[in-house]
């Protein structure tokens, strides 16, 4: 690790109890809460991803797990636009058998 790598890892490090905080009023929920907190860290960390050249490290941070929140609630929004039309189909066809067995087909 360069000394630059060490100084920003220690900023990011020194984030977490903001960041948790952050995480905490983004969510309702504390497990998802946890899990953004995480994210944002582990991204942070991890990845090769950098804040941008004389960016300010805690925006950037509270921006990754903006981006994270935002790209879990389109993900459940989906997928219970997905449930909802599929029970609507399984009522329709549901709907479509019982007239079926009854003689009303059109």
């Amino acid at each position: 690790m360069t000394p630059e790598t060490i100084d920003l890892r220690q900023v990011i490090l020194g984030q977490q109890e903001t960041l948790q905080a952050y995480a905490s009023r983004l969510s309702e929920d504390d497990n998802e809460a946890h899990e953004l907190f995480q994210f944002a860290m582990r991204t942070a960390l991890e990845r090769e991803a950098r804040p941008p050249e004389g960016g300010d490290v805690k925006l950037w941070l509270f921006r990754l797990m903006r981006n994270a929140f935002h790209s879990v609630a389109r993900r459940q929004a989906i997928s219970r636009e997905r449930r909802a039309v599929g029970q609507q189909w399984r009522a329709d066809r549901a709907a479509a058998f019982s007239l079926a067995s009854k003689g009303q087909v059109a």
